[in-house]
């Protein structure tokens, strides 16, 4: 083209995630299949948790220099955190793909074309990718419907998080970033978010799962346990130290007694 020089823009970002988000901005206003579209709304859930990551961090430094605390201390603010719903709202509004709803709908469908190349099928995963591409995101719903594969129902299944998990406490904690697991007592989201935790956990089971092979938690039953008076403030406390709530805590710590007795438990 005779062109001795061309301009171009150099950009350093301080992240992957950085990077990535200023790519999918310059493309935005691209034409793009509901496929490129899900796929972009993947990338765009990364950078929101990654962003939501960041937010906790810096209000957990934030309070704890307030306190005087340092910096290893886990203490925040109650610090408000989009819920999934909310994430997929707008990563579907971002990419156009209207609801948080029909994305999630959307997200399975391409999961199922993914796992159909990797298994070898490429015939079905053609015919699913021409059907959401060329049709609709229902067309291709009901197309995974009629046609039910292993992949199929492997987009059925829930999500996992330590919220839908069958060991995740209902109870309380000290903070808005912590909670107690009945298999590894006290964790830290800010150290691996819910859904992080959820996916890497090979202990995880649905909590309103009705597989028989699924057990759950042991529903509460009352009984009582007689011990001195004194020791009530002193478990009070050691609780509360502990960031847990009293319940879980002498359940927490009986369990703990009975596992070196080397009893064996169902759990």
């Amino acid at each position: 083209m005779g062109w001795n020089n061309i301009p171009v823009e150099v950009r350093e970002f301080p992240n992957q995630e950085a990077e990535i988000e200023a790519l999918l901005l310059e493309n935005a206003d691209r034409k793009k299949t509901n496929e490129q579209k899900v796929r972009e709304a993947i990338a765009w859930e990364r950078i929101e948790k990654a962003k939501a990551k960041q937010r906790q961090q810096i209000a957990a430094a934030t309070t704890n220099k307030k306190l005087g605390r340092s910096v290893q201390t886990t203490l925040v603010e109650n610090f408000p955190v989009s819920s999934p719903g909310q994430t997929r709202d707008k990563v579907a509004k971002l990419v156009g793909l209207g609801s948080g709803r029909n994305y999630s709908k959307a997200k399975k469908v391409v999961t199922a074309i993914d796992q159909l190349l990797q298994q070898g099928n490429d015939k079905s995963a053609l015919d699913l990718r021409k059907a959401l591409n060329e049709q609709s995101v229902d067309a291709a719903t009901k197309l995974i419907k009629a046609h039910p594969t292993q992949s199929a129902r492997q987009t059925d299944d829930p999500q996992r998080s330590c919220w839908n998990c069958q060991f995740c406490s209902k109870e309380q904690v000290k903070d808005n970033h912590t909670f107690y697991c009945y298999k590894f007592g006290l964790l830290s989201f800010l150290e691996k978010d819910a859904q992080t935790r959820g996916e890497e956990c090979l202990a995880w089971r649905y909590r309103w799962s009705d597989s028989d092979g699924c057990q759950s938690i042991p529903k509460n039953s009352c009984f009582t346990l007689t011990l001195p008076s004194h020791l009530q403030t002193m478990f009070e406390d050691a609780a509360r130290a502990s960031g847990m709530t009293l319940v879980d805590w002498i359940c927490h710590h009986l369990l703990q007694a009975t596992q070196s007795s080397k009893i064996p438990l169902e759990v």
